[in-house]
């Protein structure tokens, strides 16, 4: 048996400190994917990542930090809101004139 500070100040330590990181954040909402009632995509997105480092690396880039650096499981539920969000009608839309080389008119005023 341990003594109090190595069973748990030291274990506490550890945890928070793996919570200010992405996936530490990560594990965190898997854990409580049934309690947080995350959606099923961000489950998706959140087991892909832990398999492709491509979709770690940009889940990663997509995070803000706090001041100091640290991410939060708000942070990355955050970044998911974003990387699997539908693009919106108008999006594509100027997507599509962009390709063709039109741009749209109200591009062309000037201010």
């Amino acid at each position: 048996m341990g003594t109090y500070v190595e069973n748990v100040l030291k274990t506490n330590k550890e945890l928070k400190k793996a919570s200010k990181t992405v996936g530490g954040s990560r594990a965190i909402l898997l854990s409580l994917k049934k309690e947080a009632k995350l959606p099923q995509k961000f489950e998706a997105y959140l087991r892909l990542s832990k398999k492709d480092s491509a979709v770690y690396e940009e889940l990663n880039k997509a995070c803000r930090r706090s001041k100091a650096g640290n991410v939060t499981p708000f942070f990355v539920l955050q970044a998911l809101e974003r990387l699997t969000k539908e693009p919106k009608k108008e999006t594509q839309k100027a997507d599509k004139l962009a390709k063709v080389g039109k741009v749209p008119a109200t591009a062309n005023k000037e201010a």
